[in-house]
């Protein structure tokens, strides 16, 4: 199965599509906001890159077609199967804020992850 077969079945679990964006804009562009009520905030922090209601769902190719950069906030990522993300082993960049997660141990197999932001999560 190729990696975009993977992003395909994560796709069809969680009910919506990921944004494919290069890995420098990984964690930033596309983003979406996951507040209902607006009058608490400014708009500089919704401007803020770094706004803890402020999520991306993207993913990133490398030439090959190898998924390298992944983030998935705000799901409910205990709908995939266990250790499903484990076999995108080419991932450098992981995001997964707020995500209810069984098991992290898929971690242990991505070996060439060198950006890992697990904020959020139980």
């Amino acid at each position: 199965m190729s990696d975009l077969d993977l992003i395909r079945h994560i796709e069809s679990k969680l009910g919506f599509r990921l944004n494919q964006v290069s890995l420098e804009n990984l964690f930033t562009e596309k983003s979406f906001l996951t507040i209902s009520n607006f009058i608490r905030y400014s708009l500089l922090d919704f401007l803020d890159p770094k706004f803890y209601w402020k999520g991306v769902r993207n993913y990133s190719l490398d030439e090959q077609g190898n998924v390298v950069g992944l983030a998935l906030d705000f799901c409910g990522l205990f709908v995939l199967e266990d250790n499903y993300l484990g076999n995108f082993t080419h991932l450098q960049k992981l995001k997964l804020k707020i995500t209810r997660q069984k098991d992290y141990s898929f971690l242990f197999k991505l070996e060439n992850l060198k950006d890992l932001d697990l904020s959020g999560t139980n």
